[in-house]
């Protein structure tokens, strides 16, 4: 019984096609993760900066306010960080650690321990609980005069991230499909020669 040339040819352009599309769908989901990868540490960085940016402000806006004992100035002063969505929180601390003045962006919470820093260290910044949490010490006249502490929430980098993930899922999806077409395309210049050799050999050991 004779085979059909479409029945020989099946099984070595599903072959190559699936290979083509694990190589194509391999290479675009690293580079996709990558890119995700980096631009997410990176406005991670940003937004780092960007808040101890803020913090210094307000640390150098309320140094008379500390030295004064002006808790209305330096809750005025504060106040500024209404024009950002993303601040859960700030709070100033005395050089000896107790809460001087508190900004909430919506119900008031409990204040935790003001962050220790080392000697040498004027700003931190780390990632906990789902929060960016920054600390910056108000320095004036060489002493320490306080401390602030600021903590963000991370909705904006979420979302950030849930965009460029569809992004990259709808690029995928569609150089994936570019790839199947192409393979669809190119498979018969392929796999013709293949094909032909597998069947001179057959030829060569059925004959001897």
């Amino acid at each position: 019984m004779s085979i059909s040339p479409k029945t020989r040819h099946y099984p070595i352009t599903k072959k190559l096609t699936r290979m083509n599309m694990l190589v194509s769908g391999l290479a675009l989901v690293l580079a996709c993760a990558a890119f995700i990868t980096y631009d997410v540490v990176s406005f991670r960085q940003a937004r780092a900066h960007g808040i101890s940016i803020q913090a210094q402000i307000i640390g150098d806006n309320s140094v008379s306010a500390i030295l004064f004992s002006d808790v209305k100035t330096a809750q005025s002063t504060m106040s500024a960080l209404e024009a950002a969505p993303n601040i859960v929180s700030a709070v100033i601390f005395t050089p000896d650690g107790k809460p001087f003045a508190a900004y909430w962006r919506d119900e008031k919470g409990q204040i935790a321990p003001a962050p220790h820093l080392g000697p040498n260290q004027t700003d931190a910044y780390w990632f906990k609980h789902g929060e960016l949490v920054v600390v910056h010490k108000i320095i004036f006249q060489g002493n320490v005069t306080g401390t602030v502490v600021i903590r963000s929430d991370m909705r904006e980098i979420n979302e950030r991230s849930e965009r460029y993930a569809g992004i990259a899922g709808l690029v995928l999806l569609i150089s994936l499909i570019a790839a199947l077409l192409l393979a669809s395309v190119f498979q018969s210049d392929v796999a013709e020669p293949i094909v032909h050799l597998a069947k001179i050999a057959r030829i060569v050991s059925r004959e001897k």
